[in-house]
């Protein structure tokens, strides 16, 4: 049996689950009402909410990437830069010598970020990380 709830405005929206951390995130960063037209238009006969629940726990990474948002990995990956930076200032030389690029390439850690987003790369720089972590 299926049950439907209407509700006023999607902003209104109670999550529950992992949709929490999504829906939190949406909202602190002003961009659940272009989530919600960004679904709408893709279930213009609207959904259950359980649906819209799980869209956003279990897509959370294709709402982030359509709305321009940085994913779970690469808030990670600006958090091991943040604190890496903080311990060794050289650490974007030192990503640049091994792959061959200058220093210059990179703006801040977020452009580093950015650059983080191969995952071969993410992977070498936290195995470098933690193998450095007690110096």
């Amino acid at each position: 049996m299926r049950i439907y709830k209407e509700i006023d405005s999607l902003l209104d929206f109670e999550p529950w689950g992992g949709a929490k951390s999504t829906w939190e995130k949406l909202v602190d960063r002003d961009c659940a009402e272009r989530a919600i037209e960004m679904i709408e238009e893709f279930y213009p006969e609207g959904l259950s909410e359980t649906a819209f629940n799980d869209i956003l726990w279990f897509e959370s990474e294709w709402i982030y990437k359509m709305l321009g948002l940085p994913t779970y990995e690469q808030e990670e990956a600006l958090k091991i830069v943040n604190s890496w930076e903080q311990s060794n200032p050289d650490f974007v030389e030192y990503i640049s010598i091994i792959h061959g690029l200058d220093a210059n390439d990179f703006n801040d850690a977020e452009d580093f970020v950015d650059f983080l987003k191969d995952e071969q790369i993410f992977e070498e720089f936290v195995d470098f990380c933690e193998e450095n972590e007690d110096e």
